[in-house]
């Protein structure tokens, strides 16, 4: 094919769609693609000629979007954590990642969703909050998300267990069911009501219902349970009552009541972080 061929057939949609995408899209999603498109292109001579006079040069197709440095380190520190807590011989135990602070308005958006056999890590941040963020994705293989929210009985049989220690209700143990496995989490800041971060759920029996229809109900400062070593379970909080189909009162995230999660497990009265078991 001609240059003269290849100016027609290339350059010029090429040129077009760039245009288009930067004064449409600006930095959304679309640009992820559109990089791709134009550096499997980008060794022809004419198009290293185009680009610059259009205002695009090598920087801007291989710079990549970001989030904070502080929202950076806490997802990294989210990775690290849930990789201590998976395996078979962790069981009932917990971690802890820290505060998650205010994720902004267009901000930054974490998403976990369960794919085959293994959960997906997704980061969005940049412009609009809408960019994927490539360097912060992880797998987890083996893992499935849960909550321990969902069900009245279910998030009572957790606190009767692992925060009032009711120790020979179940034969030792808790009493069944005591957390929900969900297909995705979604972390994100809500402003229709109070400006905070809320944690949304999808999985069976969710929807509109339980946990989705709170807004300011992720109070648990950064603490992750796991049953058995596969599932990782977030904890959803509410203002109304001990436990409930919410999840559990942010109080007992806090080191304000003695039998607190962080309490106990601090303290390992009876419970412990999953990187202390063997």
């Amino acid at each position: 094919m001609s240059v003269a061929s290849d100016i027609i057939f290339y350059v010029l949609p090429l040129t077009f769609l760039i245009v288009v995408v930067i004064l449409f899209f600006g930095q959304g999603g679309m640009w992820e693609d559109l990089k791709d498109t134009v550096n499997e292109l980008k060794d022809k001579w004419w198009v290293s000629w185009i680009l610059p006079r259009i205002g695009i040069g090598q920087e801007a197709l291989e710079a990549d979007v970001s989030v904070s440095e502080e929202h950076r380190g806490q997802v990294l520190e989210i990775t690290r954590v849930i990789n201590t807590m998976l395996g078979e011989n962790k069981h009932n135990c917990f971690g802890d990642f820290g505060e998650l602070s205010d994720l902004g308005e267009e901000g930054t958006t974490l998403n976990f969703e369960y794919r085959g056999d293994r959960t997906i890590m997704t980061i969005q941040g940049g412009a609009g909050g809408q960019q994927q963020i490539t360097e912060l994705r992880a797998e987890f293989p083996g893992m499935r998300p849960c909550v321990i929210a969902g069900r009245d009985e279910l998030v009572e049989n957790f606190f009767n267990y692992f925060i009032d220690y009711q120790d020979k209700v179940c034969g030792g143990g808790p009493c069944y069911p005591y957390y929900q496995q969900v297909d995705s989490i979604s972390i994100a800041y809500r402003t229709d009501n109070n400006n905070a971060n809320q944690i949304i759920v999808a999985g069976p029996g969710f929807s509109d219902g339980p946990v989705n229809d709170e807004s300011d109900n992720f109070e648990s400062h950064g603490w992750l349970f796991t049953p058995d070593g596969r599932h990782i379970c977030f904890f959803p909080t509410n203002y109304h009552a001990n436990n409930d189909e919410d999840g559990i009162a942010n109080e007992w995230f806090t080191e304000g009541e003695d039998d607190s999660i962080p309490n106990q497990v601090n303290q390992q009265q009876h419970f412990q972080y999953c990187t202390n078991q063997p």
